[in-house]
């Protein structure tokens, strides 16, 4: 474990200086609550106008994938593909699914709000039971 004069912690790293933040830890790592209930990982905006993000990245640093608060003091979270928003989640409201807010299931190019493509007889069930 290295700490550097900034501050900076870093395990695994070989590094006396580690440099990708406050923290940075090179292997597999896991994080555990202590008792049912407790929070294992909590990811806190700074302000009501800041947001909170994680990032999916290639072993290279691009990002692949940016989850979290869609934008500046939004409590909608979204799935970020590094070109647009792919899935919102609306904060006690709906789910959207963007762009265009078109789903499709068994098709990547849906025409309509729900395109279900299947080549079952019935590609679609709904059931109410007695």
């Amino acid at each position: 474990m290295t700490v550097s004069a900034g501050g900076n912690v870093g395990i695994g790293t070989g590094t006396a200086t580690p440099t990708e933040g406050k923290l940075m830890v090179v292997g597999k790592t896991a994080l555990k609550a202590a008792s049912t209930g407790e929070v294992a990982l909590r990811i806190q905006r700074s302000s009501s106008t800041g947001r909170s993000q994680y990032t999916l990245e290639t072993e290279s640093g691009s990002e692949i994938w940016r989850c979290g608060m869609t934008g500046a003091g939004s409590t909608d979270y979204g799935f970020f593909d590094g070109v647009q928003n792919a899935i919102t989640i609306k904060y006690r409201d709906d789910i959207l699914f963007t762009p265009g807010g078109n789903v499709g299931i068994g098709t990547t190019s849906p025409n309509y709000k729900l395109d279900i493509y299947s080549n079952e007889n019935v590609p679609l069930r709904i059931h109410r039971p007695n």
